[in-house]
C-alpha cells in the first residue's frame, strides 16, 4: 500500500483501487496520480468516453484554495457583505470571533468542516495568530477568494 492510501487509512477511509463494477463512483479527492489514471482507464474500458481525461485534480495543492471558494460563495449567498457576515456569526457582539463562536456561525449557515478542517480555516482567516478573527482579517478572506 504506498504511503498516501496508509495515511488515508489512518483517517477511516481507503481509496479503491479499481472501477465499480455497478452505481457511480468518484476518485475526486484521490491525490494519487497512479490510481486516479487507473480507475479512470479502467472505467473508460466499462464505459468507453465516460469520463474526460485530465477533469480530476491529482495531488493537494488545489485542495486549500477550492475550499476557501466553496466557503467564500456560500458566504455570498447569504450576505451582501464581510460586515454583514461577520455581524450575524458575531453573536455576543464582542467585536471577534474565537474559534467556537466562528464553528458554531459555519454550521448555521450550512458549511459543515471536520475538526482540522476548521481549525486549518480559522488559522488561514486569523492572520496575525491571536485566537481571535476581527473583521478586517475576515474582510482580507472575502477580497482575497
Amino acid at each position: 500500500m504506498s504511503r498516501a492510501a496508509e495515511t488515508m487509512t489512518d483517517f477511516g477511509c481507503r481509496w479503491i483501487q479499481e472501477a465499480p463494477k455497478f452505481g457511480l463512483y468518484t476518485v475526486f479527492y484521490c491525490r494519487e496520480r497512479e490510481t486516479v489514471e487507473k480507475v479512470m482507464a479502467e472505467a473508460n474500458a466499462k464505459h468507453p468516453r465516460s469520463l474526460v481525461k485530465d477533469i480530476i485534480p491529482v495531488g493537494k495543492a488545489w485542495v486549500e484554495g477550492f475550499m476557501m471558494r466553496q466557503i467564500k460563495e456560500k458566504f455570498e449567498e447569504t450576505f451582501s457583505s464581510a460586515e454583514d457576515c461577520f455581524h450575524q456569526i458575531d453573536r455576543d457582539g464582542g467585536g471577534t470571533l474565537d474559534l467556537k463562536e466562528f464553528a458554531t456561525g459555519l454550521v448555521q449557515l450550512g458549511i459543515w468542516l471536520r475538526p482540522h478542517e476548521l481549525r486549518g480555516f480559522f488559522r488561514k482567516i486569523d492572520q496575525d495568530g491571536s485566537g481571535q478573527v476581527d473583521l478586517d482579517e475576515l474582510q482580507d478572506f472575502w477580497d482575497e477568494y
